[in-house]
């Protein structure tokens, strides 16, 4: 309804304004000299074709089209999967189970680490409440493969743990991350060793 009305108004504004262009031609023609007639007659009818489009186009549209945005293609964003900083991380395997136990001490957890011979797979455990999480610490520039996730297995069923993790300054391979999801072994990094209680949920 809108639609035809707008419509309609259009073609009652062609039809005043062309009703306005020939009265006001055909008063300059008749005031026009005779040799002038013929260049009036000419205008006249050139404003009589011109103004059907002109009263009839759409600006609207136009419009609608400038304020589309324009359109970019669209790049997936692939952030790839790399070591956390190392910086000020001791390079010392033992010395680093100690700068973990540290970590973990201001986290509110007490902490004990177990005799480097017959460990079992464990190098710390930390206890919070009833939760007692065996770690099993990795100083690796690499990643660490099954076998560390394999003794942090056994070191949890030796010592009686709730929990089993591996904390590495490195990485893990698809091996270790797939045995970790089936054995229900946690695998952390560093920065990690904040949010270990909410990561293991308990």
């Amino acid at each position: 309804m809108q639609k035809k009305l707008h419509l309609f108004a259009r073609s009652l504004a062609w039809f005043a304004m062309a009703l306005c262009t020939l009265i006001t031609g055909l008063g300059v023609l008749r005031l026009a000299d005779l040799h002038r007639k013929q260049e009036a007659l000419l205008a006249l009818g050139c404003a009589l074709v011109l103004l059907p489009s002109w009263v009839l186009r759409r600006p609207g549209r136009r419009r609608r089209r400038k304020a589309l945005p324009r359109r970019r293609a669209s790049r997936p964003s692939v952030r790839k999967p790399r070591p956390p900083s190392t910086v000020g991380i001791p390079s010392d395997g033992h010395d680093f189970e100690l700068w973990v136990a540290r970590r973990l001490r201001q986290q509110g957890w007490r902490t004990r680490l177990t005799q480097a011979s017959g460990d079992q797979g464990i190098d710390i455990i930390a206890t919070m409440g009833r939760t007692r999480v065996g770690i099993q610490c990795k100083r690796y520039k690499g990643s660490v493969g099954n076998k560390a996730v394999q003794e942090a297995m056994a070191g949890k069923v030796f010592h009686g743990l709730h929990v089993a993790a591996v904390v590495t300054t490195g990485t893990y391979t698809r091996g270790a991350e797939e045995l970790a999801r089936k054995a229900g072994v946690h695998l952390f990094d560093v920065d990690d060793i904040a949010e270990i209680r909410q990561l293991i949920g308990r």
